[in-house]
């Protein structure tokens, strides 16, 4: 066998092993989905709660309750392939707290913040348009009160849900998203325990497909 002969043994060997290899790596798509629905607050403020500033009681509620509430929300991430993705989640949700202090009711302001970094999983049914996934994540559940001086709280969080894409162009599909989030909450009180706080979000928006690298560069 000649030296040039055993080069393209060599360079066709190569090229069997290095097509299969590509065709398994996936494709990477980045995605943007700003979105808006509402949140469903299921679970009440635990039966006394501290509004502190800097470790120091500034009101007691009592028998508070969270309102449902709007929610904003933006979510970025990235496809892998056809049936995996990786996104970051912020959800915003203005919200109030009906509640008593001292034996008189009280309305208080409050912004709602849910960050989490979440899995998703693609499913197939055959339907084109049409692409159903189910979510799973962990982040902070994060209460800002609008009481002059109260600190802010932060509580992990996990949450999990699903939805569907419904893809109108190759770039642009519209997303329904249905998510449970679970939190525990601390209510700043000595010898009270946390309680877990469960959080409905339901949202639709549009996701759009940002181009790569490659796409551009194969678009010139």
């Amino acid at each position: 066998m000649t030296r040039s002969h055993f080069t393209l043994l060599v360079a066709a060997t190569g090229l069997a092993f290095a097509v299969p290899l590509a065709a398994q790596q996936p494709k990477l798509r980045f995605e943007v989905t700003p979105s808006i629905g509402g949140g469903l607050m299921l679970s009440d403020l635990p039966s006394s709660y501290r509004l502190t500033a800097d470790g120091s009681t500034l009101v007691a509620l009592d028998g508070g309750v969270i309102d449902d509430a709007l929610a904003l929300g933006l979510t970025g991430g990235v496809r892998m392939g056809d049936r995996f993705g990786v996104q970051a989640d912020l959800r915003y949700l203005p919200t109030t707290v009906n509640a008593h202090s001292a034996g008189n009711p009280t309305v208080t302001d409050a912004n709602i913040f849910l960050v989490s970094g979440n899995l998703s999983l693609f499913l197939p049914v055959g339907i084109r348009p049409i692409e159903p996934f189910l979510t799973v994540g962990a982040g902070a559940k994060i209460y800002d009160p609008d009481y002059e001086g109260a600190d802010t709280q932060s509580d992990f969080a996990v949450n999990f849900g699903g939805g569907a894409n419904l893809h109108l162009t190759p770039v642009v599909a519209l997303r329904i998203d249905v998510r449970n989030y679970l939190s525990s909450l601390d209510p700043e009180i000595s010898g009270l325990d946390s309680e877990i706080q469960n959080d409905l979000l339901l949202s639709t928006g549009l996701t759009f497909t940002l181009p790569t690298m490659g796409a551009r560069n194969r678009g010139r």
